[in-house]
């Protein structure tokens, strides 16, 4: 079948023609490329077995890529935003703009002309004034040179079917579902450029009248004009049949999406896998949208003006605007349900789990930052998501309010809980209370440097205070005690403003003695703790050296001026502050 310039049914151009450039679109090549992934944020619910309660991967949750189970700490710096990126982006302006010429070839070959044509003649076959069924191997091609035929399978789900329990076919596997939405968002983008570029060229195609000189060429060729006029509005109720048909058919891929991330109960991870891919499907009915209906009510406006029978045309092509409506909000709804589990799995205690040694970021803590990165890349989609289940009160950017900053600090909010809650839980886990505040530590800073790098609005209502009370806590209660070996502490002071005196007298003797034992005693034991982040191990450093040094060099100052030198000091306070800029390495 040879459609405007081109012969669709030759093997050469269906192995070598539009497809290939369409898989190629940002591949550098003809086989199809992979596009970037997400970062994995789903955590894994892991279960305590009989084995000393080792804990164990469970039937829940999984980080896909994630190869570590959170059952650990990670003491590495695997948090780095470098390693993966935060966000799916299968509509970015490179992409737009290669699919977009591709799109100009298409009509610039004559092939979406003639497939116009060759649909037209199909869909009005039969009884004079009704519209025959669509010519499916015309589609098939359509969709074939689209890279997308296996949505022609597609059930297409009718409002009655929304409303009542009706037998329906499977829902797609969801391990496909991130590749078959790559693919079917491609072709989406090229479809309506192709159908913005063939219903420019046919409103240049319009018969115009213009000044007294075509006025009167008008009048005289009357009947030539109405001839014009009747096959250019023949042309638009082809083209308006054909991009109605192309579009409809391509929705059916809503429906199919939807039903498989909201029924497949038994993989909810797999499930919540797919949203960086259900987000983009929806930025990309949401961006199509206008485009499409504004096509349509042109064609509409055209038809109404004219015979009844076109009218009624005009009326189907009108309903296009509640079929966009419904597909956003289907889609709406299954995203939201998506958000919700998996913001209830960072919440349970089974992806929570840690070996009795750990104290480094924690798997869970990075895949909630790589979550919470995942909704700042998509504000704009999510907005629109938020405002339809009525969370429109922090919308107004221009008053400060954001509904996803909002929704974002929320989940921070909960993660800090949710980790001091773990920490004063792990007296049972992870023995050493020392330990347990390096965790703290870690992990919020990993937060914090995650926020930073998200470059959220700074009325976001973020605790950028706590990493100073858990250093303050860490060292009040591992290294204050030591300056008890060589000063009395007031008693009636605060931890954090305790005042110290030298305490000679019968205790002069032993005192530094006492101190020395004491400081290798901790020395050796926080030497090897594991923090990461460069930042935050120097401070720790000059926050103990700052606590320890000047009261170790006061007491030996006053030791010497008092004539005390039954015996000299081991160490040097110059040899104290290099021996504590050596710890934290792990």
């Amino acid at each position: 079948m040879v459609v405007g310039a081109v012969d669709i049914d030759c093997p050469q151009h269906r192995l070598c023609g539009y497809r290939d450039l369409i898989r190629g679109v940002s591949g550098g090549g003809a086989a199809m490329s992979r596009w970037p992934e997400a970062a994995p944020f789903v955590p894994q619910i892991a279960s305590t077995g009989g084995d000393g309660g080792a804990a164990v991967a469970g039937g829940g949750w999984s980080s896909g890529s994630s190869s570590p189970a959170p059952s650990s700490c990670s003491s590495s710096s695997s948090w780095r935003e470098g390693d993966c990126c935060y966000d799916v982006c299968w509509c970015s302006s490179s992409t737009v703009h290669e699919l977009r010429s591709i799109a100009e070839r298409m009509v610039r070959d004559g092939y979406i002309e003639g497939l116009i044509r060759a649909f037209g003649g199909a869909a009005t076959a039969g009884a004079a004034g009704r519209r025959g069924p669509p010519d499916e191997l015309l589609l098939h091609n359509w969709f074939s040179q689209l890279d997308v035929e296996w949505v022609l399978l597609l059930h297409t789900c009718s409002e009655e079917e929304e409303d009542e329990h009706v037998r329906r076919p499977p829902p797609l596997p969801v391990e496909d579902l991130m590749a078959l939405m790559e693919r079917w968002i491609r072709a989406l983008l090229t479809m309506v450029q192709v159908l913005c570029i063939t219903q420019l060229e046919l409103r240049a195609k319009k018969p115009t009248v213009a000044g007294v000189r075509r006025a009167i060429q008008f009048f005289l060729l009357r009947r030539d004009s109405k001839t014009a006029h009747a096959d250019y509005v023949q042309q638009v109720v082809q083209f308006a049949r054909f991009a109605e048909e192309s579009i409809l058919r391509m929705l059916a891929f809503v429906d199919a999406a939807t039903l498989a991330v909201v029924q497949d109960d038994d993989d909810d991870h797999r499930v919540a896998e797919a949203l960086p891919g259900m987000l983009q499907v929806y930025a990309c009915i949401s961006e199509a949208s206008p485009t499409v209906l504004a096509m349509f009510k042109e064609a509409s406006d055209l038809l109404a003006s004219g015979s009844s029978r076109h009218g009624q045309e005009a009326q189907v092509f009108d309903g296009m605007d509640g079929i966009f409506l419904r597909k956003r909000k289907k889609l709406s709804d299954a995203i939201w349900n998506m958000m919700e589990k998996v913001r209830a799995s960072f919440l349970q205690d089974g992806c929570w789990q840690v070996s009795p040694e750990a104290s480094g970021v924690h798997e869970t803590t990075v895949l909630m930052m790589n979550y919470i990165a995942l909704l700042w890349r998509n504000d704009d989609v999510l907005t629109f998501i938020l405002q339809d289940h009525h969370f429109s009160v922090f919308v107004s950017h221009t008053q400060g309010f954001s509904s996803v900053v909002n929704l974002i600090t929320d989940i921070i909010s909960c993660l800090g809980h949710k980790l001091e809650e773990i920490a004063s839980s792990l007296s049972n886990s992870i023995l050493d209370p020392a330990l347990r505040c390096i965790f703290l530590l870690n992990n919020w800073q990993l937060v914090l440097h995650r926020i930073e790098s998200l470059d959220l609005p700074s009325w976001a209502l973020i605790d950028r205070c706590r990493t100073r009370r858990y250093i303050d806590t860490y060292i009040d209660v591992f290294w204050s005690p030591l300056l008890c070996c060589i000063f009395i502490g007031n008693s009636s002071d605060t931890p954090r403003k305790k005042t110290y005196r030298p305490a000679f007298g019968f205790r002069r003797y032993l005192s530094l003695e006492n101190f020395e034992i004491e400081f290798r005693k901790t020395y050796a034991k926080h030497k090897f703790f594991k923090v990461p982040d460069p930042k935050l191990r120097q401070r720790l450093r000059q926050a103990i050296i700052q606590k320890i040094i000047p009261h170790y060099s006061m007491y030996l100052e006053e030791r010497a001026a008092r004539g005390m030198h039954n015996r000299p000091p081991k160490i040097t306070p110059e040899q104290l502050k290099e021996l504590l800029e050596e710890l934290f390495e792990g």
